[in-house]
């Protein structure tokens, strides 16, 4: 048993080496937003930049969004050095974008432009112990974001599995997609979103919930972006006592808060009551702290806390459930 649980650990771990192996021999493009873009760099001119990305396909950048643009070479010269060219800054107008919107970007994957201009990051996160006791934990998650001046959308996936001794002790999915639709010159906006959840030591099996409702941007500065948001919606559960519920969302949101350069805080706290029974309700609590590696650009590491509070359970499962992880966030 020992051994298999060695062998999975090493084959986990030659496949975070190869993915920032991968990273790191990619050509990147830094965008005037902030963002970053890798790949293969087809074309550069005056005008424009094209990248061959291996999600979104080929993107024409305008010269005007382009900050800096990194180029691995094929043959590098006597002490490996990479070839890094600077193109002029565009001054920060503060206004969110989508990069390369405007400026003739590309089909992307599937010829869709849905696909287009998404932030994507992959989370890993992995620890265990053998000797005088065998425990594993795995985290591993994806998320993508994407932004203008019209819609705001994400989506984030997480699953943690964890064993002792051999037996499983936590075995949970999340997904979540929210898309927030934009008033211009408006601090409001409207929202939908819609959650799944698999957890095997909960009251339930599966649980879908759906809600829609309004926002308001409290603060949307370079440094910080914090929101409100109010609506409601229903939770359906299943392999338990299988209920249709209606519930309410109250929530904040610290979308991003720049504490330096390296440094990024984001965090949330979400209210469910059960609006056909007020006595019911859950909570979710969640920060976390994300720090950019001084080696590895698009490679950060991140560590997180997540509290979920249920008032309800079926008097066998417990009413907290605490999280605490550390995981590496490989930028797309």
């Amino acid at each position: 048993m020992r051994e298999v649980s060695a062998v999975k650990f090493w084959i986990l771990g030659v496949a975070v080496c190869c993915m920032a192996v991968v990273s790191a021999t990619a050509d990147q493009i830094q965008l005037t937003t902030g963002e970053t873009l890798r790949g293969t760099i087809v074309e550069q001119s005056k005008e424009h930049v094209i990248l061959n990305h291996s999600v979104l396909g080929l993107l024409n950048i305008a010269s005007g969004d382009v900050a800096s643009v990194s180029v691995v070479q094929a043959a590098q010269s006597e002490g490996g050095s990479e070839a890094t060219g600077k193109l002029a800054k565009k001054p920060d107008t503060g206004v969110r974008q989508v990069p390369g919107h405007g400026s003739g970007a590309l089909p992307g994957l599937f010829d869709m432009e849905m696909f287009e201009n998404w932030d994507i990051r992959i989370l890993m996160g992995l620890s265990g112990s053998d000797g005088n006791s065998q425990t594993s934990n795995i985290r591993i998650g994806l998320e993508a974001d994407r932004a203008d001046k019209h819609h705001r959308a994400r989506f984030k996936s997480t699953y943690n599995y964890a064993t002792s001794e051999g037996e499983t002790t936590r075995n949970q999915f999340n997904a979540e997609t929210t898309i927030d639709w934009l008033m211009p010159d408006s601090p409001w906006f409207s929202f939908v979103q819609g959650v799944y959840d698999f957890d095997e030591f909960k009251a339930w099996d599966h649980r879908v919930s759906g809600f829609a409702g309004f926002g308001y941007e409290m603060i949307m500065s370079p440094d910080v972006e914090l929101i409100a948001r109010t609506g409601g919606g229903v939770t359906k559960e299943f392999g338990g006592a299988d209920d249709l519920r209606p519930e309410g969302l109250v929530s904040a949101g610290l979308l991003r808060w720049n504490v330096t350069d390296r440094q990024t805080v984001t965090g949330e706290v979400v209210f469910f009551p059960d609006l056909s029974d007020l006595e019911r309700f859950r909570t979710i609590a969640k920060v976390d702290w994300q720090i950019k590696l001084d080696h590895q650009e698009g490679m950060k590491f991140k560590i997180g806390l997540e509290h979920e509070h249920e008032s309800f359970t079926d008097g066998i499962k417990k009413h907290n459930d605490v999280k605490f992880y550390g995981t590496l966030v490989v930028d797309f």
